[in-house]
């Protein structure tokens, strides 16, 4: 038996942002002026399976259930008759034998001496034969690529002032805010600028605001 390793399946660069150079925006408190996301995600199976539907494996005294939802471990793969089956431990701790093609095969295995893997003899009989069994996936951030995502937030005037929060999200979870920095302008100002960000003020009142960006620097 072949021991499980992670199959790194793709990387993919997620840019996203809420704003064209030049056009208008119009936004209410609490929502954000700019929202910009750059970063590379990577997508690799883990050594975890689902099965998409309820199926039962039955054969001499091996009584095997399979539960959508449940996720079940994968211990390796193994050769026979020139095919590469998946090694998908049931809760019975019998192993079943997954196609290439997710469909399952007539024949469980046992796992001994750790690695050795003996097929029963028994012709296991199949509840449903359209279940499939597919590996879990999971998607991380690479930030050693670049990472970048931020928001401004209008959060309104106040004191002859107009505010925005500057919020950054961590890699470690892109909802949650890792730094946050309050910034204020003068209410009048027609122009104001962070960062590489230059933007038009239109007008800003207590509920809205409305600007254009006008440069990014990217």
């Amino acid at each position: 038996m072949q021991r499980d390793e992670v199959n790194v399946i793709g990387s993919e660069n997620i840019k996203q942002k809420n704003y064209i150079i030049g056009q208008k925006i119009s936004v209410t408190v609490g929502e954000p002026m700019i929202k910009f996301q750059d970063y590379w995600t990577t997508t690799s199976e883990k050594s975890v399976a689902t099965v998409n539907k309820l199926v039962h494996i039955k054969g001499g005294p091996i009584d095997i259930t399979l539960v959508p939802g449940k996720q079940y471990s994968v211990v390796g793969n193994v050769v026979q008759e020139n095919v590469k089956y998946m090694l998908v431990r049931s809760d019975a701790g019998n192993l079943v034998m997954v196609k290439p093609d997710g469909t399952l095969r007539d024949r469980v295995g046992g796992q001994v001496n750790n690695n050795d893997v003996v097929t029963v003899v028994w012709t296991m009989t199949i509840s449903d034969s359209s279940a499939v069994v597919t590996k879990e996936k999971a998607l991380e951030i690479n930030s050693s690529k670049g990472y970048e995502n931020f928001e401004l937030l209008y959060t309104g005037l106040s004191a002859g002032s107009m505010n925005v929060t500057y919020r950054e999200f961590s890699p470690d979870g892109l909802a949650r805010v890792a730094f946050f920095q309050n910034l204020t302008y003068p209410v009048a100002a027609k122009t104001v600028s962070f960062k590489k960000y230059k933007l038009d003020i239109q007008s800003a009142t207590a509920e809205n605001i409305v600007f254009t960006v006008l440069e990014d620097g990217r």
